[in-house]
């Protein structure tokens, strides 16, 4: 019996939910648009060691 299945995205996952009892809807956006939408740059913190 197989209930689920994994799926490897390509890129990060904004939003996923169920459509119904058997189905699930996910939506995938573009790292690089998201980092657009910021209103301030991420900030950059070097991590001792690395």
């Amino acid at each position: 019996m197989k209930n689920f299945e994994f799926c490897a995205f390509r890129e990060p996952v904004v939003f996923a939910g169920h459509l119904s009892k058997d189905s699930v809807s996910a939506i995938e956006k573009p790292w690089m648009q998201v980092v657009k939408g910021f209103d301030a740059k991420p900030v950059h913190r070097h991590i001792y060691g690395t």
